[in-house]
């Protein structure tokens, strides 16, 4: 069997890491620096309770190169070399001819195996052509069968699945100085040797060739009629890949975990895999994603978690966040208000402000669910989901203070002092600071200017926020056709026409509200509170376009947010509510 079940103690950064039953495919994820490849280099060895199993396992480490190479046809005649051999041993043999820096093979060195690829296959045509030959030689010249079979039929399936654009074409060795091997690109007229693929080509073939010199060794089994083939004597093996992703499209990588769930099961290999990659962390199930947490938030419990342990709440996190990936990190979720990464293209994240306001929002992750009703509905619904608590931590909202809203500390929902994070950006002295070496071109002369001209654009925009708040108690309304007769149409008309004007029947109430309303918008210019509680977002774009924006600056939106809010942090500046608000969670988590 391979590996049954492991539990890796004090090794470097990781105090323990165990499973008791590891599946056929099992994805590791985690933030950087807490130990997963610590954790897959010390997987290597079948050890008793350490790693019970009995497989071979082969191991690839973080930093592969694949070093072009000449291979001359003598070498090819000294002690026969597999891959896969290879991949099990701590360093690198000797290869006749073939000098090699490091042979080391460990997370911190430079893995060289994948460059040695060519050779191999270049002794797998020697092998093959050696075969063919003697069964030729044994038979009057003639093969038994008429034809051999292919050598090669495992390459090219598995190009047909993972690399379509390439075929396999055959071993040259008409240069003996030089043995080629050459594939068929799509697109190019001439054969390409296998050194000058790209290299997420290159990563693929030497992923997979472990397996495929496995199934090519079965072939020239059955071609050396002098021995006896017995498929059922394959030797299980353990493929432990340290961030197989390196190189690859993402789109490649759903097809390569595909492929991995295809060999699992088809010709009993198992994959531990370490990755950083969303990509292949949201296309995990649920019983092969799971997730290494730093040792300070596990404490002396296993810091290896099963992310969710049911598919049903797996699928339903995806729908609600969009994305598994941020579970991996090891940090509290707080869901914010605001755009989405996929609804805005363009824009400062709201993640990165925080972090240079304040560093202590480096502890959490923030993910946008877009208004106040989706921000709460997600932190309630997804507390719910999360039973396993993967990081002992539950799940926190936070909304914007542009309107009033009552927020219930039970639901785990916090309310910032701001209207939107960009208010929080309004400090004139650090816009004045990290935009004073353009004055001149901007006009403006010092810091009071830089306020004066913010209150300008607050009061340009009375109108905007007055109608902003009335939406807000005056929702939409919308009036829903479900009739099939042109009757039944009209008396729906009618029905929704009647509702609008029950709404409006008040007209001195509702003169009355706004007037209200825009008379508190007035006085927040006079009292200078528009900066904090009128649309930051709106206001800071204004300013953009208006100051920065066609002047010759050479300076993105994005990269004025991030400069801002990096100056506030830095020289002390970041607004107490902002600190405190997260604070507050942190105070809740340690209760």
């Amino acid at each position: 069997m391979p590996i049954q079940s492991f539990n890796i103690v004090n090794a470097k950064i990781v105090n323990r890491a165990s499973c008791d039953s590891v599946p056929k495919l099992m994805v590791i994820a985690g933030r950087n620096g807490v130990g997963k490849s610590t954790l897959l280099y010390e997987l290597r060895h079948i050890s008793g309770d350490r790693v019970k199993g009995t497989g071979k396992i082969l191991y690839a480490p973080p930093h592969r190169t694949w070093r072009r190479r000449i291979i001359r046809s003598m070498w090819l005649w000294s002690q026969e070399k597999e891959y896969s051999s290879i991949l099990t041993q701590d360093s690198i043999p000797g290869f006749e001819g073939i000098g090699i820096p490091d042979q080391n093979r460990r997370p911190d060195s430079t893995d060289e195996t994948p460059g040695f690829i060519k050779y191999i296959l270049a002794q797998i045509e020697t092998r093959r052509q050696n075969a063919i030959v003697s069964e030729i030689d044994r038979n009057s010249l003639k093969y038994p069968d008429g034809y051999a079979p292919d050598v090669y039929k495992p390459l090219r399936e598995m190009f047909a699945i993972l690399l379509p654009h390439l075929n396999f074409l055959h071993v040259d060795q008409s240069n003996r100085d030089n043995v080629g091997c050459l594939m068929s690109v799509q697109g190019v007229k001439e054969p390409v040797d296998i050194d000058d693929l790209s290299s997420g080509e290159k990563e693929v073939i030497a992923l997979f060739m472990p397996l495929l010199e496995r199934q090519i060794n079965q072939i020239i089994r059955k071609l050396q009629k002098g021995k006896e083939v017995d498929l059922d004597s394959v030797q299980d093996t353990v493929m432990i890949l340290d961030e197989p992703d390196l190189h690859i499209h993402p789109e490649l990588q759903k097809r390569m975990l595909t492929y991995m769930r295809k060999r699992a099961y088809e010709d009993n290999v198992q994959f531990v895999i370490a990755t950083h990659s969303p990509v292949i962390i949201n296309e995990a199930a649920s019983n092969e994603l799971f997730s290494l947490v730093p040792r300070e938030i596990a404490g002396d419990s296993n810091q290896l978690r099963e992310v969710i342990s049911n598919q049903e709440k797996f699928e339903l996190f995806k729908d609600v966040c969009g994305d598994v990936s941020i579970l991996t990190l090891g940090r509290p979720i707080v869901f914010i208000e605001g755009k989405t990464p996929e609804e805005m293209k363009t824009g400062p994240s709201d993640q990165r402000v925080l972090e240079l306001l304040c560093s202590e929002a480096k502890d959490f992750t923030f993910v946008p669910m877009g208004g106040k009703k989706e921000v709460g509905k997600a932190a309630i619904l997804l507390n719910q989901i999360i039973s396993e608590k993967l990081v002992g931590l539950p799940v926190y909202a936070i909304v914007d203070a542009d309107v009033d809203i009552d927020v219930k500390a039970s639901a785990g929902i916090e309310k910032w002092e701001y209207c939107t994070i960009e208010n929080t950006l309004f400090d004139p002295i650090s816009i004045y600071e990290v935009l004073e070496p353009y004055r001149e071109k901007m006009g403006i002369a010092d810091k009071e200017a830089v306020e004066r001209e913010l209150l300008a654009i607050c009061r340009d925009s009375i109108r905007d926020e007055v109608n902003r708040r009335l939406r807000a108690i005056i929702p939409p309304f919308h009036v829903q056709f479900r009739g099939n007769t042109m009757e039944e149409l009209e008396q729906e008309r009618d029905a929704g026409v009647e509702e609008l004007r029950k709404r409006f029947a008040n007209r001195e109430e509702n003169a009355a509200r706004i007037r209200s309303i825009t008379k508190e918008v007035e006085e927040m210019i006079t009292n200078k509170t528009a900066l904090v509680k009128f649309s930051g977002k709106s206001i800071l774009g204004k300013f953009y376009q208006k100051f920065i924006s066609g002047k010759g600056i050479g300076m993105s939106f994005e990269v004025f947010c991030y400069s801002v809010a990096e100056r506030i942090g830095s020289t002390g500046r970041t607004p107490e509510s902002i600190k405190k608000t997260l604070t507050s969670i942190k105070e809740r988590l340690n209760t």
